[in-house]
């Protein structure tokens, strides 16, 4: 705030981040030019030493799927270390733009220093609110299907920037689910995306 309108711009959103994926990967290749800026490594075991010691300040540990969670990931693949850089934080279809094939990002409040791989996730999330359909977000972990065909497109174009050894890590998804559950406080899309992780555990164990 305050916002400066450069220009009026019409256009359709995508449908889903699925049926829709080359828009959605448009976004993510432009936002490489702030990934690539000055971007931090995090280890991934200390996000999860993190997510857990969270979970059990606020009592929820103990509460399901949170234990099953964390036990699937155990015998998952998870990288090393991940990247934090300037993300958008708030990428989903409602927020991309397509005008002639040109892609345009919307809504830039909630920008911020954050996981790379959260501009990724996010929109599958936001997708399964919608529709409650796990499917989408499960083959992200499995890799089947077009789940596959994404998990390859994005480390073939954004990889380098969301971790340091890029390649198909079954638990990534998991652990995103993880560490914003346990960053946020209760809410209405808090307790979506708890049961999208319970229905993920339920189909990739």
């Amino acid at each position: 705030y305050p916002y400066l309108a450069e220009a009026f711009i019409t256009g359709t959103h995508p449908r889903s981040p699925v049926e829709d994926w080359p828009f959605l990967l448009d976004a993510l290749d432009q936002l490489t030019d702030l990934y690539r800026n000055d971007p931090e490594p995090v280890v991934v075991s200390g996000i999860l030493d993190d997510a857990k010691t969270t979970l059990d300040e606020r009592g929820l540990l103990a509460e399901p799927p949170f234990g099953r969670a964390f036990d699937l990931l155990t015998r998952l693949d998870l990288p090393e270390h991940l990247y934090r850089a300037w993300v958008h934080r708030d990428l989903h279809t409602r927020n991309v733009l397509v005008e002639d094939e040109r892609v345009y990002i919307l809504d830039w409040e909630s920008a911020g220093q954050d996981l790379v791989v959260r501009d990724l996730f996010r929109p599958f999330t936001i997708a399964y609110y919608d529709t409650r359909d796990p499917r989408p977000f499960v083959e992200l972990c499995t890799c089947e299907g077009t789940g596959g065909e994404i998990v390859d497109d994005y480390i073939d174009v954004i990889g380098e920037y969301a971790m340091a050894a890029p390649g198909r890590y079954s638990g990534l998804p998991v652990l995103y689910l993880l560490s914003t559950l346990a960053d946020k406080e209760r809410t209405e899309f808090w307790e979506s995306k708890r049961e999208l992780l319970s229905a993920v555990i339920d189909r990739i164990q």
